[in-house]
């Protein structure tokens, strides 16, 4: 019987920012004082307001910790020691 270890998921903060007068858009991690509809700055591409649009949760697939590997063994015979 074969093992199948599920990957480990972290969970981020991001804060969606959209341009109020055109189409630019981009992410980044949740600030504190982040709110829907403040302005934090002003638009890359127009020079218009850049406005938070949504903060929401995201799950991020991560690589296992070290020391997280599991050993399986023959019937019979103790596990190996790592």
């Amino acid at each position: 019987m074969k093992s199948r270890q599920e990957p480990l998921k972290k969970k981020v903060i991001v804060t969606q920012l959209k341009c109020s007068n055109c189409d630019y858009s981009e992410r980044r991690e949740f600030r504190e004082g982040d709110y829907v509809g403040k302005e934090v700055g002003e638009c890359p591409k127009c020079g218009g307001k850049l406005l938070v649009d949504a903060i929401y949760l995201e799950e991020i697939e991560g690589v296992p910790e070290l020391g997280s590997a599991i050993s399986i063994s023959k019937p019979g015979q103790p596990p190996k020691k790592h």
